[in-house]
Formats: C-alpha cells, structure tokens, sequence
C-alpha cells in the first residue's frame, strides 16, 4: 500500500477553503464553496481564503462582503440599515435620561425662587422675645421676703375720678407690696409712664435701667412699672438683681393688656394722660438710654 500523504497545515483560514487531498481509500470530497457558506467565511473580511494551503494548484478565492451585509458590517463600525421589509418601530415620548434632567432643572428652579422670594421684616419687639408665659397666682406671705429684698417704693395712690377712657375702671395687684392700684385714677392727678414688661423677656431687662435713670431726673414723668405674665417671684429677684428701684404693679388677670389691646411680644410703653387718653411709645423699640424716654415722653406729651 502505498504511504499516505501528509496533510497540509493549516495556517488559520477558513477550514472549508482549503479541501483535503483525495484518499487512496475514499473518494474526494466536495470542495464547498465560500458562497455556499457565508456565516463561516464572512469574517474573514479581504482575507484571502486558502492562502498557503491550495492543493493541486486550484486558485484562490476572496470571500464577499456584498452577500451578507449584516454579517461583517460590525468589523467596519457601521451599523447596517434595516433589512428589506422589516418594519422599524419609532421611540415615542421622552427618554429617561430626558426625564431626570428636567426633573433635576424644575427642582433647582424651585428652590432658587424660594431663596429669593421676599419676606416681611419681623417685629422689632418680638423678634428677640421668647414665649409668654403664664401669670402665676403667689401668696402675700410668701412674697414678703422677696419685697423685702427689693425694697420697692409705695405704689401710687390716687383718690380722683376717673376720666372717661381705656384705663377707666382698671385695676392691678401692687408688686412691691399688699395693695392694689386704679390705674384710671392715677392717670386722673397727671401723665405717667406705664412700661409692660416681664422677667422672662430679655429686652425688658436691658431697658430697665435706662427707665430707672430717667425716673431719677427732675421734673420727669413718673415711671410705673406692670408685670405681665410672670411670675412675680422671678419679678421681684430681677428688680433686685439689676438694683432696679420704681414703683411696680401685677397685671395677674390680663386687665391692662385687653384694655389698651396690647399686640403679642414685650416690652410697651404707653403715656396715660389726665385726659383719659392713652399713646403708645411707637415703634416699640426697647429703651437704651434715658435721653432716649425722655424723648419718647415729649413726642407723646
């Protein structure tokens, strides 16, 4: 038998393009044609196939890229059109990139317009002013020792009519002793000072020695301070500590404060004329000096 020829090496062609010789033994295969077979050989884009291992001198042949398109078109990064007759659906409406985008745009918007919005200046009186508090009901025997501590002057006194006007008929608990005072009637024998304040408030407690300095000038009008929703207590500790000494009274039951329909926030000043007429110190900005009462008292006199 005779030896069987060796088998030509490949050298990484397309398998099909390069047929095995024939066999003493069979009969020769059908060499396939790279038409026959685009999936196999398309990839090989301008490689010539069989190259190297042609047998019996057949000639050499380039796979075709016109055939299959689609097949080979990645290796030239273009992406092919739609076959014949496919039909190609269209995207309708917005994309979620699209979405997020706006969404992000509408919600910086908002918050820039709330950034610049403008809004109303905030009462001077209240705006360093902390929550009212609740008038607390003390016992004359248990504030005794606080007065004494104090040391406050005599409430005023008066036994003249009261005029016709929004302190008629009101009446306060005195803070520096047992007693209580018609605020009507003291108005009634000339003008005085009624300052609203608390122990609570911090701007109250800047303000009280400016009102305590003017009290002590000549000729002044006299001071009378009302304690509004505190706790005459604390009331009478502050006027101690801050060596505060004017004739103070108790406003426990809100008389004073639905009278002259005091606005939320403390402190207030009002001017009570013999007249029965009553001026607020407006704006109601907290006394820092004693020239600054006096000419608040002179705007209102």
């Amino acid at each position: 038998m005779p030896p069987r020829p060796p088998r030509p090496r490949r050298s990484g062609t397309c398998r099909d393009a390069a047929p095995h010789p024939p066999s003493p033994r069979r009969p020769a295969a059908r060499t396939p044609s790279p038409r026959a077979h685009p999936r196999r050989c398309a990839w090989r884009r301008n490689v010539r196939v069989g190259r190297g291992a042609a047998v019996g001198g057949s000639a050499t042949r380039t796979s075709s890229l016109r055939a299959h398109p689609r097949r080979c078109a990645w290796r030239r990064n273009v992406r092919p059109g739609p076959l014949p007759g496919r039909r190609v659906s269209a995207r309708v409406g917005p994309g979620r990139a699209e979405v997020v985008s706006t969404a992000v745009v509408v919600l910086l918007v908002a918050l820039a317009v709330f950034a610049l919005w403008p809004r109303s200046a905030p009462d001077p009186s209240t705006a360093d002013a902390p929550v009212a508090q609740q008038a607390v009901a003390v016992s004359d025997a248990e504030l005794a020792p606080l007065r004494a501590d104090a040391d406050l002057p005599p409430c005023p006194v008066s036994a003249a009519a009261a005029p016709d006007g929004p302190l008629a008929g009101v009446t306060v608990a005195c803070l520096g002793a047992e007693g209580a005072v018609d605020l009507g009637a003291v108005a009634a024998e000339g003008p005085v000072l009624l300052n609203l304040w608390a122990s609570w408030c911090g701007p109250c407690r800047e303000e009280l020695p400016a009102l305590a300095e003017y009290a002590a000038r000549p000729g002044s009008v006299p001071v009378l301070l009302i304690d509004v929703d505190d706790d005459p207590r604390a009331a009478l500790r502050t006027l101690d500590e801050l060596g505060v000494a004017l004739p103070s009274a108790l406003d426990t039951g809100s008389a004073l404060r639905t009278a002259l329909d005091v606005p939320p926030g403390l402190p207030y000043s009002f001017l009570a004329l013999p007249d029965g007429t009553v001026g607020r110190v407006d704006p109601p900005v907290p006394f820092t000096s004693a020239d600054a009462v006096a000419a608040a008292v002179a705007e209102l006199s």
